[in-house]
C-alpha cells in the first residue's frame, strides 16, 4: 500500500528532509540488496554492518528516499 513519506513522518519529534516531502513510498526496506523501485531504505548502524554504506546501492536499485540515522558525508 502506497503511503507518502509525510504521513509516514507523522508524530516523529525531529527530523529533516532533503528533498521532496511528499513522495510515494511503497515499502520499507532494511536490507539494500531488497530495494525495488519506490522503496525508502532505513539505513541504520548495526552491531555487524552501517546501512550508511549500502545508500548508494539502495538508490541505484530504485529507492525513492532514505532514513538515515546520520547524513552521510
Amino acid at each position: 500500500m502506497k503511503r507518502k513519506l509525510s504521513d509516514l513522518l507523522k508524530g516523529v519529534a525531529s527530523y529533516e528532509i532533503r528533498g521532496v516531502e511528499h513522495i510515494s513510498i511503497e515499502a520499507l526496506q532494511l536490507d539494500s540488496r531488497k530495494v525495488s523501485r519506490g522503496d525508502l531504505f532505513a539505513a541504520l548502524k548495526g552491531s555487524v554492518s552501517d546501512g550508511h554504506t549500502y545508500i548508494d546501492l539502495a538508490i541505484e536499485r530504485g529507492a525513492a528516499a532514505v532514513l538515515c540515522q546520520e547524513w552521510p558525508v
